[in-house]
């Protein structure tokens, strides 16, 4: 039997002490083998929420493509604890980070640095069924996420609707443990216009509808300065430079200093 086998029994027996399962886990994560991710996977099975918990951290902290199914269908599950799903979700940010480096002809590793002590706030919503609403009624009315990046499980009960560039609003797609990604008005600062802040609402359900949402943004010093891969002579910064903790202070501040006809100043 050979030491990752064995480490295989200690995380999947239930009746092992927690300290030792624990020991497992970080066990296999030093590891860092596609068999000892695979192990890890097959952890979350544990009836202990905290273990589940750790597993998704590790998990995180390797950032192996091998273990994105799995941390999507935590996230998925509606049914997981709070915390763990909170941990799959970050684990799943931090991954998405090298997808928007390279969509931006950025290096994959560029937006680490600014994600070494990130700031995320999860969100549990909850919509009462209203199969007799009016049209001008929301569960949450139209708006745009102000941070970096919103990482959002469908729900199972429709209601979530996006508006397009010409201004029509069309529901999101029910796919089955599918997550939206959305860009915030932060990154959309950071790229100067290129990725933009998708405006969405949430309609009201006919029957009760959940959600979670994780907005995760990076080091509370992070300044958003135009990139250089998007601005030129051609197309100059349209922004002042900003960093996240002063842009999300104005921005809850405002959200309490409306004029009295209901227009909130943007952020030049």
């Amino acid at each position: 039997e050979s030491e990752i086998e064995k480490l295989a029994e200690t995380l999947l027996d239930e009746d092992t002490k927690m300290f030792e399962r624990m020991r497992a886990v970080f066990s296999l994560r030093n590891d860092r083998s596609k068999e000892a991710v695979k192990i890890l996977c097959t952890g979350f099975k544990a009836s202990s929420a905290l273990l589940r918990h750790e597993l998704a951290y590790v998990l995180g902290q390797m950032q192996d493509s091998h273990a994105v199914p799995t941390l999507i269908d935590v996230l998925s599950n509606e049914n997981e604890h709070v915390m763990v799903r909170h941990e799959a979700a970050e684990a799943l940010g931090h991954k998405m980070l090298a997808v928007y480096a390279r969509a931006l002809d950025l290096p994959a590793d560029f937006f680490d640095r600014f994600f070494t002590d990130p700031m995320w706030t999860t969100r549990n919503a909850y919509y009462p069924g209203s199969p007799d609403a009016e049209e001008n009624q929301f569960g949450i009315s139209p708006h745009r996420d102000h941070g970096f990046m919103t990482l959002l499980p469908l729900s199972n009960e429709p209601g979530l609707q996006i508006r397009t560039p010409e201004g029509e609003w069309i529901a999101a797609e029910q796919v089955d443990d599918a997550i939206i990604i959305n860009t915030g008005e932060f990154m959309n600062r950071w790229t100067n216009g290129r990725f933009i802040a998708t405006p969405h609402r949430v309609v009201p359900p006919r029957n009760d509808r959940y959600s979670i949402a994780l907005f995760f943004n990076p080091n509370w010093d992070s300044e958003a300065i135009p990139l250089e891969t998007c601005a030129s002579a051609a197309n100059p910064p349209q922004f002042e430079p900003v960093n996240i903790h002063d842009y999300l202070d104005w921005y809850i501040k405002s959200n309490f200093n409306k004029d009295g006809g209901g227009t909130r100043t943007e952020r030049a």
